[in-house]
């Protein structure tokens, strides 16, 4: 599990990301440590989302949507980020 380590006072950075071995990195604000030492789960449920999605398109259920074009917009949008995250793209 990744924490995050204030090396200042009153919320003042830099903040450094850091798991039991090693420091991860060091950033200027706490929103962005945040967001780096949550991005193992994140990305672990963005990956679930688009399995689930991807199965309700495949199945056609997203027809039943009241949006149905934004489900695939949606897996679209999640299937980019995933590429992103993983450095694919």
């Amino acid at each position: 599990m990744r924490k995050i380590w204030k090396t200042t006072v009153a919320g003042v950075g830099p903040f450094v990301v850091e798991d039991e071995n090693d420091i991860i990195c060091t950033v200027k604000t706490e929103q962005e440590a945040h967001l780096i030492a949550a991005a193992p789960e994140l990305l672990l449920a963005v990956k679930r989302a688009e399995m689930w999605i991807g199965k309700m398109i495949a199945d056609g259920a997203h027809l039943n949507s009241v949006a149905p074009g934004q489900c695939v917009n949606t897996l679209r949008m999640i299937e980019a980020s995933i590429a992103k995250a993983e450095g694919r793209e």
